[in-house]
């Protein structure tokens, strides 16, 4: 297994979620996907713009930011063992909500859905089964991102992590979606 691969699996996110979300990881200067890349689950283009700058992407995992309609909007970068946790490019992080697409194929999300902070937390909610779990990629929930949220729910879980940045999350989240009439439950 590509050590790329491994990390995501150490990190306790499954095989299924892995493939469903189409990861990928860039190394020795090549490019690999979770599962087979079509023109639906990573168009061209954007295979071609890692390509292009694979010596800046080389031990990076990929997540591509997948929009309401199952578009790629943009992608992330993770370089394996790098301080710097994301590169983002191709979209504005305050205006997407990462696993929304697959998110919103579980019933239970329009009872209510879960938000976190991060990729991998999305991730790993989706791979213990919580297939409604968004990330809002950072500590705070913009108001592009609740009005998002409010399209499909009245309802969420903030889960933040127990650091400074978590508490912020919880904290400005939880005003933020009051004032577009969504309930932190």
């Amino acid at each position: 297994m590509d050590n790329g691969f491994q990390y995501i699996l150490d990190r306790k996110v499954s095989m299924k979620v892995m493939s469903k979300f189409s990861l990928g990881y860039c190394s020795n200067n090549s490019v690999k996907m979770s599962r087979p890349a079509t023109a639906s689950t990573f168009p061209k283009e954007w295979k071609q713009f890692i390509e292009e700058r694979k010596e800046m992407y080389n031990g990076s995992l990929i997540f591509p930011i997948v929009d309401v309609a199952g578009s790629i909007a943009g992608l992330a970068f993770r370089k394996i063992g790098s301080k710097n946790f994301y590169y983002n490019t191709g979209f504005q992080k305050t205006k997407h909500l990462y696993g929304i697409h697959n998110a919103l194929l579980d019933t239970h999300a329009k009872k209510f859905i879960i938000v976190v902070e991060g990729l991998f937390d999305a991730l790993v909610g989706h791979s213990i089964g919580l297939e409604n779990v968004v990330a809002v990629l950072g500590s705070r929930i913009s108001y592009h991102q609740a009005c998002a949220i409010k399209r499909y729910t009245d309802n969420v879980i903030i889960i933040g992590d127990g650091d400074e940045g978590g508490q912020t999350l919880i904290s400005h989240g939880s005003k933020m979606l009051r004032e577009v009439g969504v309930n932190n439950i």
